[in-house]
C-alpha cells in the first residue's frame, strides 16, 4: 500500500507539477518521530498548485488533464490509502512557481483491517 501511494505521488509530480518544465527535481524523505509515528515528505519544485485548486485535489475524478492522461483518481487513491488503509493522515502545501510537499503521517504499525474489506481489495 505505501509503494502504490509513492507512486502515485512520484507520477502525480511527474504529469502535473514538471509540464512545462525540462528539469525538476522530487525529494522523499523519510523521519520517525518519538510517538511510534513515520513521517515521509513528498516534494517536487515544479509549477505548484494554485489556492483554489488545493482543497479539490484529493477528490475523485478531480483532473487538470481533461481529456489528456489524468484520471482524477491518483490522489483519491493516495488519500484513501494513507487515511484507510495505513490509519494516518496527508496534508499538502503547496506554492505556485516554487513546488508541493505532500507530508504523510501514519503510524509505525498499520491498523488491523476489517476481514470485508481486505477481501474486495
Amino acid at each position: 500500500a505505501l509503494s502504490q501511494v509513492i507512486t502515485n505521488l512520484v507520477l502525480n509530480a511527474t504529469i502535473h507539477a514538471f509540464e512545462d518544465k525540462a528539469l525538476g527535481d522530487i525529494a522523499i524523505l523519510v523521519d520517525r518521530n518519538f510517538s511510534d509515528k513515520i513521517i515521509i515528505k513528498v516534494e517536487d519544485n515544479g509549477k505548484g498548485i494554485p489556492e483554489n485548486l488545493i482543497q479539490k485535489i484529493f477528490d475523485p475524478f478531480f483532473t487538470t488533464k481533461h481529456n489528456q492522461e489524468g484520471t482524477g483518481l491518483g490522489l483519491h487513491i493516495v488519500f484513501n490509502i494513507v487515511t484507510q488503509t495505513l490509519g494516518g493522515t496527508i496534508n499538502t502545501v503547496s506554492k505556485v512557481n516554487e513546488g508541493t510537499c505532500f507530508t504523510i503521517n501514519i503510524p509505525t504499525d498499520a491498523p488491523e483491517l476489517d476481514n470485508d474489506v481486505a477481501e474486495r481489495d
